[in-house]
């Protein structure tokens, strides 16, 4: 017992040295860095879902460092106003070169996002996407986010050669 707290005594002493360095230079490409500040703020969605019109809103913030970011959005789905409710957080990923998000909603359904680097001042972002729909369910498909003006961007997911999302975002500004 002694041997280890001693171990992790010294793990804590160590351990903060290094995370305080690794905390000063996260590694993100400013590329990467770019296109997620993008996304930084509060929007406004609408568009489709499969066959099902969807109006909500969704807002994305840092985490510190800009090391990754967090999103949260609510959409009511149809004329009925079933209302889902989505969480993610993305983050950059050195060893593949990549933006990993992962999401999940409140209809119990997960998806893992694959985003390629993108070029600096690149308006389009893409990549692929798995995830559940429920026991055993599992789907692959394609992602693309494409800014589309200054202030909104266009989410297309594709799923065995079908759309599935089709979102418009607009940054909801506030009043002055």
């Amino acid at each position: 017992m002694r041997l280890l707290l001693r171990t992790l005594g010294v793990l804590l002493l160590v351990n903060p040295a290094n995370l305080s360095s690794s905390q000063d230079n996260v590694g993100v490409p400013p590329a990467v860095v770019d296109s997620w500040s993008y996304l930084i703020g509060d929007w406004n969605v609408e568009g489709r879902v499969g066959e099902a019109t969807v109006n909500g809103t969704a807002s994305f913030e840092w985490a510190a460092n800009k090391s990754c970011y967090f999103g949260k959005q609510a959409w009511s789905i149809n004329e009925r106003g079933r209302k889902v409710e989505l969480a993610l957080i993305g983050g950059w990923d050195a060893v593949a070169n990549e933006t990993i998000e992962q999401g999940f909603s409140s209809s119990g359904r997960a998806a893992t996002v694959h985003y390629q680097a993108p070029a600096e001042g690149a308006n389009v972002i893409e990549g692929r996407t798995d995830g559940v729909t429920g026991l055993g369910a599992r789907w692959f498909g394609t992602i693309k986010l494409e800014r589309t003006g200054p202030d909104e961007f266009q989410l297309t997911s594709t799923i065995d050669g079908k759309v599935v999302h089709s979102l418009k975002y607009v940054r909801n500004k506030a009043a002055p």
